[in-house]
């Protein structure tokens, strides 16, 4: 269920991620107490990035207009493999590239392709967003296997220590935009959350 969407088709969806991630994170928090304890008496320089890099964290990641920007080839592959009852809906709606028009002064002055992301007002955006990034939440999973994470639709929580955050992080920040996929580069766009008097040396790439 890692990858899966919460917010789509399943009952009590916000509960559960709610829940799961707070529950993994005290995990996390017990798991750190014992390896402080184990190592309190004048660590060694390994020991000590251990335990640097097990500090609980939990990392909340903003996308960047990710409706207006998913792959409809990937959401078409994916419907068509799992879902294909809903394939001839998916087609007649974004079949072709949508048009953009431009007005100015009551004129015609530009016409943009749209080949990107769900219409405005779709109702079946949500869901066809998560059908275009459900590979690459598949593949953010195997790449920090060890995290726990919590997709509501375009918004993502990740739950370990510092350094699975950070290599989450890098993962998105690296495959992302092959998927139609950006960090918001606003103010808030990725937020850590970690204990107090940590460095968080490893988020800061």
């Amino acid at each position: 269920l890692k990858a899966k969407q919460y917010g789509v088709a399943v009952k009590g969806g916000i509960e559960y991620a709610f829940h799961s991630a707070r529950i993994f994170l005290d995990a996390k928090y017990d798991e750190h107490d014992v390896l402080w304890n184990e190592n309190d008496r004048e660590p060694s320089e390994d020991a000590k990035k251990s335990m640097e890099e097990a500090i609980p964290t939990t990392l909340q990641m903003n996308l960047s207009k990710a409706y207006q920007g998913f792959r409809r080839d990937a959401a078409f592959h994916r419907i068509k493999n799992e879902h294909p009852t809903m394939l001839r809906f998916f087609v007649f709606a974004y079949g072709k590239p949508s048009k953009l028009w431009v007005m100015h002064l009551g004129k015609v002055v530009k016409c943009i392709s749209s080949v990107h992301g769900s219409q405005q007002g779709d109702v079946m955006g949500g869901v066809y967003f998560g059908f275009g990034i459900l590979e690459f939440a598949e593949g953010l999973s195997k790449e920090v296997p060890d995290a726990h994470m919590v997709w509501i639709i375009d918004d993502l929580t990740v739950t370990g220590g510092i350094k699975e955050a950070a290599k989450a992080a890098a993962y998105i920040k690296e495959e992302g935009p092959k998927w139609g996929l950006f960090l918001s580069k606003k103010e808030g766009g990725r937020t850590a959350f970690a204990p107090e008097g940590t460095t968080g040396q490893h988020m800061d790439k």
